[in-house]
């Protein structure tokens, strides 16, 4: 590269590093980190930890959302566009700077705004809203950035226009209003007390996950395509509140989380499964700087529910220490039972928790903790049939699984699912028993195992298959979905004891 315009050279050396996401984190950290430490300093500003973190988000917004949309703008490969994105990122460490030379030590201030934008944030300069000079200048010479850098790719004024349209867009929507409106009403619906700027980081990181999603198509498709996985865990967690104070607009979030820690499972287990996977002719499509992308923005999530005013995070956590211990090599439990199926039972059991967690007062009654130990154990049984498609690939690489125990005791493939069938079908049957203690309606009680037993029973009565695993997942998620649907009306008509 022998080009005089010094621009050119630093976008052609930062396009030649190899994309890793340790780059991205530690550049948001850095101009995040920086930036908190000049408003300290030059803007007199009381900074709190949540909003560093908040800070450091922040940053990481804007660099997926800049590469996403130079991505498609310039036709470039997003790992490539990443990279010279961070030098447009970068300059977020400037603004208290211009602004302390501008209007003095402590005279200026930054925020966001939330509505709708006066025509003054149009042009991001307004200093009673939080866009002093130097914020305005440095956010336009990022928009010029993305334009220009657009340009070079492209050779077209059109799509170069496009680039910087859409950074702009971005920076006006994305980062300065949607946001901040939308974690202000929700911070007001939920009733634990929860710092702003926690919302806010949680709704920033949203938008982290879904664009590097579409930055990532295959992932998605395939994420997609295995989330049924998820949804009895995000059903047990509706569970946890229904039967400890009632489903609030906080439980959706724990649920959310559930959803999600059952996604960076799903990563991790597929890039760690590459062997296995590969001799039931399936190929792998995470790389291990995926696996760090989808474990940081979770524990980042984590981190935040760390500062509401609920135990919620213990059991989120808890989720991901385990996941951990069944998936990475160094420990690698889905090879040994029952450590395998035990942690399938903590899944369950925080699951509900998380659930529990989620009411502002929950309280432990005998009964919520019978049913903690029932859904731990239930769904360390249940989980076995998980493995019915992957009979051949587990035994060749050694895994223990409830299929291989019992064919090592001398019983055919058949012999084994029949008994892992019947212990489910004696484990649904549990609830639909306890409805009946319960003084539910007789009808109830008979029509819910009579809807829904009969069709896992058919289910797991098919080949060894992914398409037989699906349907029993399927399947269980109906029985769980009415389930809830009764245990609701049960707990609004006798709520438990506060």
């Amino acid at each position: 590269m022998h080009s005089k315009n010094w621009i050119k050279r630093i976008i052609y050396f930062q396009e030649k590093r190899v994309y890793n996401f340790y780059t991205i984190l530690i550049f948001a950290l850095f101009v995040g980190g920086i930036r908190t430490i000049e408003e300290v300093m030059l803007a007199y500003r009381q900074y709190y930890h949540v909003d560093i973190v908040n800070n450091c988000v922040f940053y990481l917004l804007m660099i997926f959302s800049y590469t996403l949309v130079v991505a498609i703008s310039s036709k470039t490969d997003w790992k490539k566009v990443i990279n010279a994105v961070l030098i447009g990122v970068f300059l977020g460490i400037f603004p208290p700077i211009i602004d302390a030379f501008i209007y003095g030590l402590g005279n200026f201030r930054y925020s966001y705004f939330v509505g709708m934008p006066g025509i003054r944030e149009f042009f991001f300069f307004n200093y009673n809203r939080g866009f002093p000079i130097g914020e305005g200048i440095v956010l336009w010479s990022t928009i010029i950035f993305s334009a220009y850098y657009t340009y070079i790719k492209t050779s077209s004024y059109r799509r170069s226009f496009m680039g910087g349209l859409g950074v702009y867009i971005v920076v006006l929507l994305i980062s300065g209003m949607i946001i901040p409106t939308i974690a202000a009403m929700v911070a007001k619906s939920i009733p634990m007390r929860i710092p702003n700027m926690v919302v806010t980081s949680i709704f920033q990181l949203i938008p982290v996950i879904v664009f590097y999603l579409i930055l990532n198509p295959r992932i998605f498709t395939n994420l997609a395509k295995r989330s049924l996985h998820c949804l009895p865990f995000v059903l047990l967690a509706f569970m946890g509140a229904a039967v400890s104070g009632g489903i609030n607009p906080f439980t959706l979030f724990a649920a959310a989380m559930i959803f999600y820690a059952g996604l960076v499972t799903l990563v991790q287990n597929d890039f760690f499964d590459r062997e296995e996977d590969t001799l039931s002719g399936r190929y792998s499509y995470v790389t291990g700087q995926d696996v760090l992308f989808f474990n940081t923005t979770y524990l980042i999530l984590v981190f935040l529910s760390y500062n509401i005013k609920s135990m919620v995070f213990l059991p989120l956590g808890l989720l991901y220490i385990v996941s951990v211990l069944y998936n990475y090599d160094f420990y690698r439990a889905k090879r040994f039972f029952p450590a395998n199926y035990k942690i399938e039972g903590i899944w369950g059991l925080g699951s509900f928790l998380a659930g529990i967690f989620s009411v502002k007062s929950p309280v432990f009654t005998p009964e919520i903790i019978v049913f903690s130990f029932l859904i731990f154990g239930g769904w360390s049984l249940v989980s076995t049939f998980k493995d019915y498609k992957d009979i051949g690939a587990d035994k060749a690489v050694g895994n223990q699984t409830g299929y291989i125990m019992l064919m090592k005791a001398s019983l055919s493939l058949e012999q084994a699912h029949r008994i892992v069938s019947t212990v489910i079908l004696l484990c649904f049957a549990v609830p639909a028993t306890w409805l009946f203690f319960k003084g539910v309606h007789i009808l109830v009680c008979i029509l819910f195992p009579l809807v829904t037993m009969p069709a896992l029973w058919y289910t797991l009565s098919q080949r060894p298959c992914t398409a037989t695993v699906r349907n029993v997942l399927v399947v269980i998620s109906i029985y769980l979905f009415l389930l809830l649907l009764v245990v609701i009306s049960i707990y609004q008509n006798n709520p438990m004891p506060r």
